[in-house]
């Protein structure tokens, strides 16, 4: 019975190395790292054909980081704006509008609204958001495309304008395309995630519970703002999972 089943997950094994491997490093929880062309077990982990020889699976769980070289060059985003939420995931879309209470989004042929409290801010300028210093300051309002910094509170805005709320100037319209390289509704709150999805067209998604691994090389991760979201592997650059937040 061993032996019909090693030859079983041996036969897996093998089928697994097609067209769909990528090159790839893989950090585990014991500090071993291990180097060559993985795909997708199904097993339910990430299968590598290691560079000096031998294969091993490695189960997500146990995984620190997962590195991917690119399958196609890296897209910036030079149509849409960049949307941060708190939980640290980013999104490239078309904001339609949005209000002290409501945001509508929309982006690849999808629309959905989010709660302006789920949303750190929007970077409205070309670039990887990665390009970006984070939004970890106490500090909300505008930051200007001239290096100044508008403090306030968002109040609305559309594709050609930001409504902010200041302490010297009252209600102030501020052109988007024009004068303004962010806007900074909230800090970060990264913590309320523990696993990461890096994609190559900048799109970052957060989970607090371990992605799952399903046929036709797809990850599977529940993000608490964006919603189960199917990822095809080759889109994925990196996964990783942060470090505990002690309680």
């Amino acid at each position: 019975m061993y032996r019909l089943l090693s030859i079983a997950v041996g036969l897996l094994l093998l089928l697994a190395f097609d067209a769909s491997a990528r090159t790839g490093t893989l950090r585990t929880l014991t500090g071993a790292v291990y180097e060559g062309n993985v795909t997708l077990s199904p097993l339910g982990g990430l299968l590598i054909n290691l560079n000096g020889g031998g294969t091993a699976m490695i189960p997500l769980a146990f995984l620190v980081n997962a590195k991917f070289e690119p399958s196609a060059m890296p897209a910036t985003n030079s149509i849409h704006r960049w949307v941060v939420f708190r939980n640290g995931s980013v999104q490239p879309v078309l904001l339609v509008r949005g209000t002290e209470s409501e945001i509508y989004l929309e982006g690849r042929g999808l629309k959905f609204k989010a709660s302006p409290l789920d949303v750190a801010g929007i970077i409205c300028q070309p670039g990887n958001p990665s390009q970006w210093p984070s939004f970890n300051t106490s500090r909300t309002g505008v930051a200007l495309k001239n290096g100044d910094f508008m403090d306030g509170t968002f109040h609305d805005m559309d594709n050609s304008y930001v409504g902010l709320n200041t302490v010297i100037f009252g209600y102030r319209r501020i052109l988007l395309d024009r004068d303004v390289a962010a806007v900074v509704l909230h800090a970060l709150m990264p913590a309320v995630v523990r696993y990461q999805l890096y994609l190559a067209d900048g799109s970052v998604y957060g989970s607090k519970i371990l992605p799952a691994i399903t046929a036709g090389d797809m990850f599977v991760i529940a993000d608490p703002v964006l919603g189960e979201t199917h990822v095809p592997f080759n889109a994925i650059l990196e996964f990783k999972i942060l470090p505990a937040v002690p309680r």
